[in-house]
């Protein structure tokens, strides 16, 4: 498997600590920005979300072309990383604890640790599991088990990486439940006591976390995890059972990134994935103007898309276009807009995370950078960096300022590849949930970060170990409170230590 590949683990990690490495503190250059929707004042233009097209119809001129070309890409590329990452994902189920064949959840039952390489970021606060589906077929029964108060959400994305819906302890509680998911166009009967979750696309990914407690929550933990399932509609009732050696395909490239391979295509290869892939995941009616611009030059959802029917002329454009639209997708995804510093931390709540709408450039710069991004209601997270060669560090909690959660906070240490740290005492995270802390006398509480372990017995408690050099430590608050989300809360300052 790839390093570094995107996923649920890194959450968008990525792109923070490439903001935080440049210093970011506001929203990118304006060119790179989300303009408004909007027309030229001499109606040759519209732009929308952040793509700008032409308002004209018929054969392209080479300009509008390129013009066109730029804007299919950064509308099409969450869609195009998708089916990669899905590729990936769904095609060495034995291969890594991360995967599994399509339409089967992939559970691992462990905390993740400093061998786990495969992805960036991995939190060790919660245990993840998660499915790729494909409802071309027919719809799947998604069975949430009973948590039994644990903490869990299940974020559902479409194709085109909306958050569709995020079932679990925040929005459904912890009673579990039947859900039906169903593709475009589905009209059948809802089975009595499920709830239908109609998906505008046939790929969908689910996505989820569940809070662990250290290792005494262990086995409750990978009971719930065991307690998912995916049942399709017409086996719904019966014993079944997920197929067992789902073949491979000797195609799918793991050797790099979906994002990587994507923007490694020739226009002729990804407008044809592009056209493709819209056939059995339709762009949605707020699209049209896009999808009217992208037919005229030939690219239509579920048609194959014809090259060389093009002129050379127009052929040349629509390739600048497509550079265009890669140097931009890159820019906005190192710099997503939003990105904002609290007392040192970095921090997105740019509004419509997650839930894209019409945002093109903002959807475009999640897929770069943080593919499979949940909503920050379900998981919101500070990020900051230090040198533990050559400082200590303390995190310090006033009375009663811990992380405003609803379900729990931890605080996880990587180094500058955003891999966990080996260390002595195998703790690659810190929270009062995963193992009891030391409070000071006036009920603050210090966090230790350093690589040499402290000397006083309350504070060996507290530490959290830091590599010999460059590090970052990203604070997860998971089910956080209003004043997490409005931001009259912000982490204490990662403070040198006297």
């Amino acid at each position: 498997m790839a390093a570094g590949r995107p996923g649920r683990f890194g959450l968008g990690l990525l792109v923070i600590v490439l903001a935080l490495a440049a210093c970011t503190t506001s929203s990118p250059s304006s060119s790179s920005s989300t303009a408004s929707p909007g027309t030229s004042a001499d109606g040759t233009t519209q732009t929308i979300g952040g793509v700008t097209l032409p308002t004209s119809t018929g054969s392209p001129t080479p300009d509008e072309a390129k013009q066109i070309a730029k804007a299919a890409y950064i509308f099409g590329f969450p869609l195009v990383v998708m089916n990669g990452t899905k590729a990936q994902l769904t095609n060495e189920p034995s291969a890594q604890p991360t995967s599994a064949p399509v339409n089967q959840f992939n559970t691992p039952s462990m905390p993740f640790t400093p061998s786990f390489t495969a992805v960036p970021a991995p939190p060790v606060d919660v245990l993840f599991s998660s499915a790729w589906l494909d409802l071309s077929k027919e719809p799947l029964v998604f069975t949430m088990p009973n948590t039994n108060g644990v903490y869990n959400q299940m974020t559902i994305l479409s194709g085109w990486t909306n958050v569709l819906e995020a079932p679990g302890a925040r929005t459904t509680g912890t009673g579990g439940g039947n859900f039906l998911i169903a593709g475009p166009g589905w009209r059948g009967t809802v089975p009595a006591g499920m709830t239908l979750i109609s998906s505008p696309t046939n790929l969908v990914w689910i996505e989820g976390s569940n809070q662990y407690d250290g290792p005494s929550s262990l086995a409750t933990v990978n009971a719930i995890q065991a307690g998912y399932k995916l049942t399709p509609l017409s086996d719904w009732g019966t014993s079944y059972t997920p197929p067992t050696n789902v073949p491979t395909s000797a195609n799918v490239d793991t050797s790099s990134t979906p994002q990587s391979q994507t923007q490694n295509m020739s226009p002729q290869s990804f407008f044809s994935e592009l056209a493709t892939l819209m056939g059995p995941n339709p762009p949605s009616a707020a699209d049209a103007p896009v999808e009217r611009q992208m037919a005229r030059i030939g690219i239509v959802p579920g048609k194959p898309f014809d090259w060389d029917k093009l002129g050379p002329d127009v052929q040349r454009e629509i390739s600048r276009g497509v550079t265009e639209g890669e140097h931009y997708v890159t820019e906005v995804g190192l710099k997503i807009r939003g990105s904002t510093k609290a007392n040192g931390w970095l921090v997105n709540l740019e509004q419509g995370w997650g839930d894209y709408g019409t945002n093109y450039s903002l959807r475009a710069a999640a897929a770069f950078s943080a593919l499979g991004a949940v909503l920050p209601q379900d998981d919101t997270y500070f990020v900051v960096g230090g040198d533990a060669k050559r400082d200590n560090y303390t995190v310090t909690f006033p009375a009663n300022q811990t992380p405003p959660a609803n379900a729990a906070w931890g605080i996880d240490m990587y180094d500058t590849n955003l891999h966990l740290v080996n260390n002595p005492i195998n703790r690659y995270a810190i929270g009062p949930h995963l193992a009891p802390v030391s409070y000071n006398s006036d009920g603050s509480l210090t966090v230790y970060v350093q690589n040499e372990e402290p000397s006083a017995a309350n504070q060996q408690q507290n530490w959290l170990p830091a590599p010999d050099g460059g590090f970052i430590v990203v604070m997860h608050v998971y089910w956080p409170k209003e004043p997490v989300l409005n931001a009259t809360w912000s982490p204490p300052a990662l403070e040198k230590a006297s």
